[in-house]
């Protein structure tokens, strides 16, 4: 029988725990981490709705986060961009959780996943536009990691023009009036991009 005193684990408790998790594995080989790692996330994700205990925003970027390290390529994207999809309400999605998402993506090997990644900074940089001219004091702006795992999903593109796009997309964000500004790894990506 549970002792009604004792404590009851809360949305931090478990986000710690999640994050230990992702840290713990770091040194292992990557196939057990990747299994490991991923597996420990959706159960405990699992056992928080099991509880009641709603995850906040930093639970699903943790877990985001996980996968996307995980080395478990199309899979890993896959299930990054699923919890970005759960997220809202309480728990909505915000930089890290978009740039998690992103970077799963230039992971995961996928044909798509340029693509896909760069229609993700495309529709945030749109969101923060649009709340910035509403005057949305949350709106969520798009940063260098989002811009960065972009232009390391197309430098390792093995579509033809790959290189050329990520130069282009790069360029683009060296304008005055781009909503972030490339940085010196943008700059190493796109060389990474011709090699």
């Amino acid at each position: 029988d549970a002792d009604p005193s004792a404590p009851v684990p809360d949305v931090y408790t478990y986000t710690s725990v999640l994050d230990a998790y992702s840290q713990a594995s770091r040194g292992a080989p990557m196939a057990v981490r990747g299994r490991v790692t991923t597996e420990h996330v959706d159960r405990l994700l699992d056992h928080m709705a099991a509880r009641g205990v709603a995850p906040n925003t930093n639970t699903y970027n943790v877990a985001i986060a996980a996968w996307a390290r995980s080395g478990r390529k199309e899979e890993a994207a896959a299930r990054a961009l699923e919890i970005l999809g759960a997220m809202g309400g309480d728990a909505p999605p915000d930089v890290l959780s978009y740039s998690g998402a992103i970077d799963a993506l230039s992971r995961s090997g996928m044909e798509d996943a340029p693509a896909r990644a760069e229609e993700i900074l495309a529709g945030l940089e749109e969101r923060y536009r649009e709340g910035r001219r509403r005057r949305e004091e949350h709106a969520v702006r798009p940063n260098d990691y989002c811009l960065n795992g972009v232009l390391n999903a197309w430098a390792r593109s093995k579509a033809p023009g790959a290189a050329l796009h990520a130069e282009q997309l790069m360029r683009r964000y060296l304008k005055k009036n781009a909503v972030l500004r490339a940085d010196s790894i943008s700059f190493g990506s796109v060389v990474n991009a011709y090699i």
